[in-house]
């Protein structure tokens, strides 16, 4: 009974998945937090109701501050909080609009439902112009499109195998990692002989936020033998956040057997090409 008086008033914790099977999408490639191009500035005046990010746009609201006039408008919106977890519910959070000298010269209260795989958000119309709610997107970055894929099992940084394989043919160029590989490098030290190879790749450092852009980093070879750790030998990649998933320019590796590896988990299962335990190793980074 006291569950129901409070639907009545309008309780956002009652129902589990409020707002995440009905809802409007904003896709506008002009909301993304890096947009700047000149257009005429837009605003949220009449929204009205729950909201997901998708496309261009992003894939969820900027959870950091939007320069001014970025996402097409004068005054860019974006979560001054965390989003929440799927068990949180849904919650209240302060989104803030920034200005030239103050990332929240104005707020508002919005309510935010973690839905599983995405995120929903129950907006309202803004009386002031020109205020508009941001995506983290980033659509204006080549890279961000023209990219390939590494999703090979054996990239895994739990893959166990009693077969090498080395990154010296690969091409100098934009990659993501996918699939059974993982979504993202590994940013910790990676066991020697795990994602198939002798040296594994990791990177030894922070991924970047989309409003950073595309920043150097280093990656770290772990090489346990010969007196080594987990960052004996390095070399140094650009990594960029396309707003839902990173990008990083990779070039070929002059060690064998060393290869750049990706965050996900998977069996031990013997790869069927290769080498079988190297027996010498040049390192030219």
């Amino acid at each position: 009974m006291e569950c129901i008086l409070l639907r009545i008033h309008h309780c956002v914790t009652c129902n589990p998945l409020l707002g995440c099977s009905n809802y409007t999408t904003l896709n506008e490639s002009s909301r993304a937090m890096t947009h700047n191009r000149s257009i005429s500035y837009l605003c949220d005046a009449n929204l009205n109701g729950w909201y997901r990010f998708n496309g261009e746009a992003g894939t969820q609201m900027a959870d950091s501050c939007v320069n001014m006039y970025h996402c097409g408008t004068e005054s860019p919106g974006w979560l001054n909080g965390t989003h929440p977890d799927l068990t949180d519910g849904a919650v209240k959070r302060q989104v803030c609009f920034s200005s030239f000298d103050n990332c929240c010269h104005h707020s508002t209260k919005i309510t935010v439902q973690h839905c599983g795989g995405f995120y929903v958000y129950k907006l309202e119309g803004q009386s002031h112009c020109n205020l508009r709610y941001c995506g983290n997107g980033s659509p204006y970055a080549q890279e961000c499109y023209n990219y390939k894929v590494l999703n090979e099992t054996s990239r895994s940084k739990t893959y166990n195998a009693s077969y090498f394989q080395c990154d010296r043919l690969l091409s100098t160029d934009w990659y993501r990692f996918s699939g059974a590989a993982g979504n993202q490098m590994a940013e910790s030290c990676v066991d020697r002989y795990r994602c198939g190879t002798y040296y594994p790749g990791w990177l030894n450092g922070s991924h970047p936020t989309v409003n950073e852009g595309a920043v150097q980093r280093r990656v770290c070879f772990s090489y346990y033998g010969y007196g080594g750790d987990c960052c004996s030998l390095s070399t140094y990649i650009r990594v960029r956040n396309c707003g839902g998933f990173f990008v990083y320019q990779l070039k070929p590796l002059t060690a064998c057997y060393s290869r750049y590896c990706g965050n996900g988990y998977v069996s031990s299962t013997p790869t069927t090409s290769g080498t079988l335990f190297p027996s010498f190793c040049f390192f030219l980074f």
